[in-house]
């Protein structure tokens, strides 16, 4: 009877060691694939970033591009002041001024429908009253201090999980035939693009 309870604690014992190694292994298992999956979605954050940026900069040393005026497209109302917004050409079809902003805009936009990820430009200062910030993108502009600065953090919108990422807007030369009238200089952060990729 004593070898019974004797093989029984030591069978239980072993259980126990094994659940413990069970469990200890499962629970680093999954944070190192929550850490995993973090790093794809930075991953995905900066290439949509870097993809944004490009597609800015080559607009911007276009001084912006014409597009034909459409409901999908209308004429921006913040760049009323930019001279030569609207033009018609000879054969009466009208254009309008896309700068990088805009552009930037539309293509967020469509990444979000067709994506899931969700994009913007966003400031302290916008032109445009719908890129002020939300509560955690104002909290990220204002931590913000440097050109190479990037502030992350996994937060819910809707009750999902996203990656959020925010990444200084640099004032360079060709940002100031918009932006110019608001006082900023060539390196100032005027601002940030912020990307959510879903989790």
């Amino acid at each position: 009877m004593k070898q019974f309870y004797s093989s029984n604690k030591l069978l239980l014992l072993a259980i126990m060691v094994w659940s413990g190694v069970i469990v200890v292994y499962s629970y680093n298992h999954l944070r190192l694939y929550q850490q995993r999956v973090i790093a794809f979605a930075k991953a995905e954050a900066d290439g949509d970033h870097n993809k944004d940026l490009l597609y800015r900069r080559w607009v911007a040393k276009q001084g912006g591009v014409y597009v034909v005026k459409s409901e999908y497209t209308p004429p921006n109302p913040w760049l009323q002041h930019v001279q030569h917004r609207d033009l018609t050409t000879i054969q009466g079809v009208s254009l309008t001024l896309v700068n990088p902003d805009y552009m930037t805009r539309q293509v967020c936009e469509l990444a979000t429908q067709q994506y899931g990820a969700k994009g913007h430009i966003t400031s302290l200062n916008p032109l445009r009253p719908q890129n002020a910030p939300d509560e955690w993108e104002k909290q990220a502009l204002d931590q913000l201090t440097s050109a190479n600065e990037i502030i992350y953090s996994v937060e819910k919108i809707e009750s999902e999980e996203y990656l959020r990422a925010l990444y200084p807007l640099i004032t360079e030369q060709s940002c100031l035939k918009c932006h110019g009238q608001q006082g900023y200089v060539v390196g100032d952060i005027r601002g940030g693009i912020s990307v959510s990729v879903p989790l």
